[in-house]
């Protein structure tokens, strides 16, 4: 069966993600206080955290010449995710990892599979950290 994945986050503009580069993303990861990940709406009203991903099903992905590293993981009801990206339509969906901003992409449509990719050119380290997250809940 083909999977269909929809990127949440165009990687032509990966200097506009706050912790982007590894030197922020380095003293950002020595302060973060939470490893909760949290998806909030335009409004910050909290849309799903990390219980709403299935443990074990994050992973580092990375495909050359095509974008940076990102994040694949999968809700544990793919109609939580679809009735998310429904209701944000043409809006940003705000992802942190504790307090910090990691990437505010824009829904251009539904994902109906239920899988995401958080794909923020983000550093090895934080990619680990935040696969870790998702896996070890």
């Amino acid at each position: 069966m083909k999977r269909f994945i929809i990127l949440l986050f165009l990687t032509v503009i990966p200097l506009a993600l706050l912790g982007c580069s590894e030197d922020t993303a380095s003293a950002n990861d020595s302060e973060r206080t939470s490893t909760e990940i949290v998806l909030k709406d335009e409004d910050g009203n909290i849309l799903a955290t990390t219980e709403d991903f299935i443990p074990g099903s994050a992973e580092v992905t990375f495909e050359a010449g095509i974008r940076f590293l990102a994040i694949e993981a999968e809700f544990t009801d793919p109609k939580k995710l679809e009735q998310i990206t429904k209701d944000n339509l043409n809006e940003s969906i705000d992802f942190y990892f504790g307090e910090e901003l990691l990437a505010s992409p824009f829904v251009t449509k539904e994902i109906t599979n239920g899988v995401v990719v958080i794909d923020g050119g983000f550093s090895e380290e934080l990619a680990e950290e935040l696969v870790e997250a998702i896996n070890n809940q």
